[in-house]
């Protein structure tokens, strides 16, 4: 009798739906343990990126902020779109938008995008000689009124009707103090005061509009708001006003201030659902209300905002995203929810971030590696993936487009829109360029195979379309140090599966590595095996 020979079990894997990077622990099914230059655009299948382009010669762009055309900062030239509109002290710089008008911080200044005029939030006049009368309302000569008229060669100059100003230099202290302006002319302005008989100043008079010194600002309700954190103190400019910080009529369209009583640094801040929300690392208060009668602080203990995390606020399907203490967070308006745990264990800091195509991008240095890239989360799908990149300074959003400016001087557009201006109007040396040939590739953790014995890896079968470029696949054992090459291949196709034979060798996992240039789809890939004995 012949003894029976029983077929090796063969067992076939595939895996069709690939989804991002995990590094928190064994990589569950469909994840990589890491990747560079890939996107979940083409979700289910794996795909690299979009090709970049890149503008050189940027190092003196240090702000960029997307209203109906860019406003942007070039050395202390300040640019809205091609025309160059005044002049602001170099370096980072904040933004607030009110219609067309855009407030910039810390320089203090408001930029009218309508004319073009690029005026100071402040206003100090200092005059010497000045008289003070009896007046109407409107400045004509009167005895016994409530108003007082001030008198000077360019008293006026600066200033408006409805102005918040105070007022120093006057023998009689009613004249000094905070006021709100009745009537502003060149040589003379009139109060709410009482001038008696009558005053001459024998020395300097000033008069000046002061807006606060802010760390960090917001647009919401028609008023800017903003926090310092030296005065620990939440402001909000007059309503539509964003020149006047202290006006206190007790009318709706005050100006306002509050003390902020809980402490702790103020780390961001941002408009959102309906509120004002000023960030601390620990803790979220929210500013509800209409008017300064009825503005209200809560707040409330959750994650907040890294220090130096400010850049990484940004908004995305009506999700505020963010760097914490722990990790990036998705804010809906109930409790932060950490997303990042699919990024392991690492610290993360110097978080810069925008948001394009519901895909939130994040630049992070890596601690301990020390070491930067763009991370990239899809909202759709809730993938991970990692692009490479130099450390990023600032990202700017158009709605069409993301920019990001790294540290190396050159800026990035992620759907290749390229320069923002003419460059016939702007006299640049900069280049913009087409960006080809970058390298990407994927690295699975270990692939467990199935059967509780140790298994012979028979095939794996790679799905892939390669429209340029080049395309490798590696794989290594468990049991093995070395990478064995599988397959390469620089022909273009639209849709091809290929069979590769697998490492020699028994082995209860293995390791496999995708690499290339040029766009690439990987569509699915899947593994055969065979048991073994036990040893």
């Amino acid at each position: 009798m012949q003894p029976i020979l029983r077929a090796a079990r063969v067992k076939t894997h595939t895996v069709s739906a690939f989804k991002g990077i995990w590094r928190a622990g064994r990589a569950p099914e469909g994840y990589f343990a890491d990747a560079v230059n890939l996107t979940s655009a083409q979700y289910p299948a794996l795909s690299t990126r979009a090709q970049r382009r890149v503008i050189n010669d940027c190092a003196g762009v240090t702000a960029m902020y997307s209203h109906d055309r860019m406003l942007w900062l070039d050395g202390t030239a300040l640019y809205y779109g091609d025309d160059e509109v005044g002049a602001l002290t170099a370096g980072e710089k904040q933004f607030a938008s009110m219609g067309a008008n855009v407030v910039i911080y810390p320089d203090k200044k408001l930029l009218n995008t309508r004319t073009l005029s690029l005026t100071s939030l402040d206003n100090l006049v200092t005059v010497t000689g000045a008289s003070a009368s009896a007046s109407h309302a409107d400045g004509s000569a009167a005895s016994a009124t409530s108003y007082a008229k001030l008198a000077a060669a360019g008293i006026g100059a600066g200033f408006r009707a409805g102005d918040a100003v105070r007022i120093s230099g006057f023998t009689s202290e009613e004249l000094n103090g905070t006021f709100i302006l009745q009537t502003v002319s060149d040589d003379f302005v009139v109060i709410l005061a009482l001038a008696g008989e009558g005053e001459t100043a024998a020395g300097e008079v000033t008069l000046s509009r002061e807006a606060p010194d802010l760390d960090f600002i917001c647009a919401y309700g028609n008023r800017v708001w903003g926090v310092s954190n030296a005065a620990h103190t939440v402001y909000a400019c007059k309503l539509g006003d964003p020149t006047n910080w202290n006006a206190f009529e007790g009318i709706s369209t005050d100006s306002y201030a509050a003390v902020v009583p809980s402490p702790g640094a103020f780390t961001g801040m941002s408009a959102y659902l309906g509120s004002v929300m000023l960030f601390k690392e620990e803790e979220i208060v929210k500013l509800f209300g209409t008017k300064p009668s009825n503005f209200q602080l809560v707040s409330s203990q959750m994650p907040g905002v890294e220090k130096g995390g400010a850049r990484s606020l940004a908004f995305s399907d009506s999700t505020l995203f963010y760097k914490g203490v722990n990790g990036i967070y998705a804010y809906d308006g109930a409790t932060p929810v950490c997303i990042s745990r699919a990024l392991g264990d690492a610290r993360f800091q110097n978080a810069r971030a925008g948001t394009l195509d519901g895909r939130y991008y994040v630049s992070m240095r890596e601690l301990p590696a020390n070491t930067h890239a763009l991370w990239v989360y899809d909202t759709q799908t809730g993938t991970w993936q990692k692009e490479a990149a130099e450390p990023v300074r600032f990202f700017a959003g158009t709605g069409s487009d993301l920019y990001f400016a790294c540290e190396n001087g050159f800026i990035h557009s992620i759907r290749g829109s390229g320069l923002w201006y003419d460059p016939a109007k702007v006299i640049a040396t900069r280049l913009c360029l087409q960006e080809t040939g970058f390298a990407w590739s994927a690295e699975t953790g270990p692939v467990s195979l199935d059967m509780p014995e140790r298994q012979h890896l028979t095939r794996l079968n790679l799905r892939y379309r390669l429209e340029s470029g080049f395309l490798k696949v590696w794989a290594r054992l468990e049991t093995d140090d070395a990478w064995r090459l599988l397959y390469q291949t620089s022909a273009a196709c639209a849709e091809k599966t290929v069979s590769m034979p697998a490492p020699p060798g028994r082995s209860s996992s293995f390791y496999l590595k995708i690499e290339g240039t040029g766009a690439c789809a990987i569509t699915a890939l899947s593994e055969s095996y065979e048991a073994g004995s036990d040893v």
